[in-house]
């Protein structure tokens, strides 16, 4: 751990030390002043002796942290596109499918009608795509003009 990491985690304790002592109540400051200066003897032994794991807990919260921020702005960006237009929650749908997020497919609207154009490579992805439309937006009039284009590959 290095010599930031260190005070970083003193400096936090002291402020939290300090803080509980402003705030407590006048018949209880004794003992509480009692706990922090057992407490600020084990403190300066976990930081002289402990610091790789420190190190390492600091870390993986980070970690943590970092994983939770992405999927709180996961789940939000989804209610936002789930809010959105039409046109907007086809294309998300699309996108996460495994073999359409591949494909050139783009989503239009025409007045009221939402259409569905580009080229897929098998019945089962033009179903799907047309399916995953539908489920997304089932109250709107869609057009489904994919086109079946079979790849030199699989010919």
């Amino acid at each position: 751990m290095d010599q930031r990491l260190g005070s970083g985690v003193a400096a936090a304790a002291l402020l939290g030390a300090f803080t509980g002592l402003a705030l407590s109540p006048a018949a209880n400051r004794s003992e509480f002043i009692r706990r922090i200066q057992r407490s600020w003897r084990r403190l300066e032994h976990v930081l002289t002796n402990d610091r790789e794991r420190i190190g390492l807990s600091v870390g993986l919260a980070a970690t943590k942290v970092a994983d939770l921020a992405h999927y709180v702005l996961d789940r939000i960006s989804e209610a936002v596109a789930a809010s959105g237009s039409p046109i907007t929650r086809i294309r998300r749908a699309l996108s996460r499918h495994e073999r359409l997020a591949t494909r050139a497919i783009s989503v239009d609207a025409i007045a009221d009608i939402i259409i569905i154009q580009g080229a897929v490579e098998s019945e089962e992805e033009w179903q799907a795509a047309d399916f995953l439309a539908h489920m997304t937006y089932p109250e709107g009039s869609i057009r489904n003009h994919l086109r079946i284009q079979r790849s030199s590959a699989t010919e």
